[in-house]
C-alpha cells in the first residue's frame, strides 16, 4: 500500500511544478496582452480603466475574459474579445483550466497534510 508521506510528496511535487508551469504560461500570456491592448486601442481609441492599470503595470492575466468591464465606455468590448484570433486568446483559456487543476491538487495536499498531522 502507498504510504501517506509518498502521496504527500507527490502532491507537493505536482503543486510545485504546476506553479512553475503556470508562471511560464502567464509570462507567455503577458506578450499577448500587449498585442490585444494595441488592437483594442486601434479599434476604440483608448483602453478601459481597469485594463489601463494592468497595461502600465505587469499583467499576468486578462481579468474578466468575455465579460464587460464596468469601467469601459464601449458597448462592443465582448464582441471584440470574441473576435480576436484564437492564437491570442488560447493561452488564457489554457492558463485558466490548468490553474483550476493545480488548485485542486493544492486542496488535496492541504487535506493530506491535515490528515497526517
Amino acid at each position: 500500500m502507498i504510504s501517506k508521506s509518498l502521496i504527500t510528496l507527490s502532491l507537493i511535487g505536482i503543486v510545485f511544478f504546476g506553479g512553475i508551469i503556470i508562471y511560464f504560461l502567464m509570462f507567455i500570456a503577458n506578450r499577448n496582452f500587449y498585442t490585444i491592448c494595441d488592437l483594442y486601442k486601434n479599434k476604440f481609441g483608448n483602453l478601459p480603466l481597469s485594463t489601463e492599470l494592468f497595461y502600465t503595470s505587469s499583467p499576468f492575466f486578462l481579468a474578466g475574459y468575455n465579460k464587460k468591464s464596468k469601467y469601459s465606455k464601449n458597448i462592443n468590448d465582448v464582441e471584440f474579445i470574441r473576435s480576436l484570433p484564437k492564437k491570442l486568446t488560447r493561452i488564457y483559456v489554457i492558463n485558466y483550466y490548468f490553474s483550476i487543476i493545480i488548485s485542486c491538487f493544492f486542496c488535496m495536499l492541504a487535506a493530506m497534510l491535515y490528515v497526517i498531522k
